[in-house]
Parts: structure tokens; C-alpha cells; sequence
């Protein structure tokens, strides 16, 4: 064989063993990618976006009011949430408004709505809006790693002229709560007629956005956790 032959051979020899390194290099960049997603999901502010359903969360039927407290706190741990506390259930005749708030701040997080049949997720239309929207720290359109998320240009105070203008017009029977929920992004008011709840504002903190949403029935039960 002439030496040009054998070292063609050779030529060729380095460079599937070359296509090989590259290929295996490769592959642990993908595995690794993969571990990295399982073990890290999107998270707002390191924290895992409240709506989603992890698979291996069991979809039970909610009975009572005691069942919805212990099905939201069984879904705050499955998704690694931790000093959280129930701060409101609102119970209706098919289903339960559960308000979570952080134990530390006293800030309420997010809330959600349990149908008595058994679905679990955020509260629906039409007060979806502010909660996937607004909320900076939990929701799926979570402000991620930003250091101001805690801070809203409009204050409490100027949310809750805006929430009384906007009850004012309904009638001097309407009223809105005392004792109002402060998220990461946005104020929420409960709506009173004649003492009984009908409805919530929620009132965007930066943009002074209105959103106004009446409850279909009255409610059966309105329990405060302090």
C-alpha cells in the first residue's frame, strides 16, 4: 500500500472519530438541557406560576368549605410554594373563591376557584384578567427576577378613590370592602349591597386599568382568615 493510501486512511479514520466526539458532545448538551427544564420550570421570581397542574396532582371533588382550604393548600405545596396561608373563602352554591395571601407580608398572592364537581384552577371569566394579567410574582406573565415587583406607582390610597367612584355610581346601597387585597400588581376591592357581597374591583397599580366583575349569585358563605 503507498503511503499516500495509508494516510488517506488514516485522514479519513480521524475524522469519523472527530464525528463521534462532536456527536457525543452533543448528546449530553441535550441531556443536560432536559434535566435542566424537568428540574427548573418557568418560575416567576423563583417561584413555580400558579395554574399550572402538575401531572402527578390528583383532580378530586370538592364537597365543603373545609375541602376547598385543604384541596388549595395540598395544590400550594405540589407546586413548592412555601409560607403561604388561606386568607378568604368565598362559598357559592357550585363553587369556592379561595384567596391565598404570603404569612410573612400579609400580601395576598393569587386566588382561585374551585368548582364543587372537582375542577381546580384559576378563577375564570371573567376575573381571569387581573389574575394571569397583573399579577407580577405568581402568575403566568410573572415579572421575573425583577427587583422592584413589590412597588406599584399608584398608591392604596388613590385605588380606593377610584374603587369608591366607581361603586358611587352604582347606588347608595353599594359599598366596597374596608379591608382590601394588595397583590403584586394590582388592588382588588369587594363590592357590598346592603352588606352582602356582589362583586369585586380590581384596579391595575401602575396603569390605573378598572376591571369590574359582579358574582353570579350571592354568596352562601364569606369567611375572613386573619
Amino acid at each position: 500500500m503507498r503511503e499516500e493510501e495509508i494516510y488517506e486512511k488514516e485522514r479519513k479514520y480521524l475524522r469519523f472519530i472527530n464525528l463521534l466526539i462532536i456527536l457525543n458532545i452533543f448528546m449530553v448538551i441535550v441531556v443536560v438541557l432536559i434535566y435542566l427544564h424537568k428540574k427548573a420550570p418557568q418560575t416567576t421570581t423563583g417561584r413555580q406560576a400558579v395554574g399550572i397542574m402538575l401531572p402527578d396532582f390528583r383532580i378530586r371533588p370538592v364537597t365543603d368549605i373545609n375541602d376547598a382550604k385543604r384541596r388549595t393548600m395540598e395544590y400550594v405545596q405540589s407546586l413548592g410554594l412555601r409560607d403561604l396561608a388561606l386568607k378568604r373563602v368565598i362559598a357559592f352554591k357550585n363553587y369556592y373563591y379561595v384567596y391565598v395571601k404570603e404569612a410573612e407580608t400579609g400580601r395576598t398572592a393569587f386566588a382561585l376557584k374551585l368548582i364543587k364537581l372537582g375542577e381546580f384552577s384559576l378563577k375564570k371569566f371573567p376575573s381571569m384578567y387581573p389574575q394571569m394579567m397583573w399579577n407580577n410574582k405568581y402568575s403566568h406573565r410573572a415579572k421575573r427576577d425583577d427587583v422592584n415587583i413589590e412597588k406599584m406607582t399608584m398608591s392604596s390610597t388613590t385605588a380606593k378613590f377610584i374603587a369608591i367612584e366607581v361603586v358611587n355610581q352604582l347606588g347608595e346601597s353599594y359599598s366596597v370592602s374596608k379591608n382590601f387585597d394588595v397583590y403584586y400588581g394590582f388592588y382588588e376591592f369587594i363590592v357590598f349591597k346592603n352588606k352582602v357581597a356582589v362583586g369585586e374591583i380590581s384596579i391595575n397599580g401602575d396603569s390605573g386599568k378598572v376591571f369590574f366583575k359582579m358574582y353570579t349569585s350571592p354568596p352562601l358563605e364569606f369567611n375572613e382568615y386573619i
